[in-house]
Formats: structure tokens, C-alpha cells, sequence
């Protein structure tokens, strides 16, 4: 429970930030995001899952989407289908050119869902999702 709290707090804490302001999107599409499987869900865990850097054209389309390597963190074994994510965030249309930090956050401890988040300098942009679970 106290990783729970620090979580929330973590969350609230940037929600509430009044440094941050809201980014302007086109269109965003929840997608479904699947556990890499359901030995997954036996633990306790959650936090930031993967951040990418996007880079978006005029139109708003994602040109360019590479995932960033944190550092302890590149040899994790596979939690979610990343794969998915990346789809998801792909067919997405931001507000306007430039680049953007897209991270995924999630486990066990949201429950059965995903947190999104997009910033750009001091902008942020939230979505939250159901997670899919494996059969």
C-alpha cells in the first residue's frame, strides 16, 4: 500500500504542478495494450513502463518514435506488448510540430489500467486506458 500512495502522490503531484499546462492534441485513439502475459499480473508492481521521444511532423503525424533505454532498465524482462503501445501512440495527431516525451505507466498496482503521458516542455497531455489481460 505505501508503494500505491507514493505512486498517487507522484501523479498528483505533477497534475496539480502549476509549472504545467494542458497540450493541445487532434485526436487520440485508446488502444489496447496487453500484458506480455499472465504470469505478469502474479507480482506487485507498477511504474513507468517504457518513455519514448516523438518527434511530429506539421500535420501532427508521429515521423519519428524511438524508445529512450533507462539506464537499469534495457534489460527488464518484457512486462507489456510495447509493440501495441507504439502502434497506438503512431496513429495519434498532436496539436503541432515539434517534439514530445511519451511514456507509458502502469502494473499491477493502477489496477487494470494504463497511464499516458505526453509532455512537451511545459505542457502535458494525460489519457488513461483499461489494460487488456491475456487469456
Amino acid at each position: 500500500m505505501r508503494h500505491l500512495l507514493l505512486v498517487a502522490a507522484l501523479f498528483n503531484g505533477q497534475a496539480t504542478a502549476s509549472s504545467f499546462h494542458p497540450l493541445p492534441m487532434r485526436e487520440v485513439h485508446a488502444c489496447a495494450v496487453e500484458y506480455a502475459s499472465q504470469a505478469v499480473l502474479s507480482g506487485t508492481w507498477g511504474g513507468q513502463i517504457a518513455t519514448y521521444d516523438a518527434i511530429v511532423d506539421a500535420d501532427g503525424a508521429v515521423v519519428s518514435l524511438k524508445r529512450r533505454i533507462v539506464d537499469g532498465r534495457e534489460h527488464l524482462p518484457p512486462l507489456v506488448k510495447l509493440n501495441q503501445f507504439e502502434q497506438c501512440i503512431r496513429r495519434w495527431r498532436f496539436g503541432e510540430r515539434g517534439e514530445y516525451e511519451v511514456s507509458l505507466f502502469g502494473g499491477t498496482l493502477f489496477g487494470v489500467e494504463w497511464v499516458i503521458q505526453v509532455s512537451k516542455g511545459n505542457s502535458q497531455f494525460r489519457l488513461r486506458m483499461p489494460a487488456r489481460v491475456p487469456d
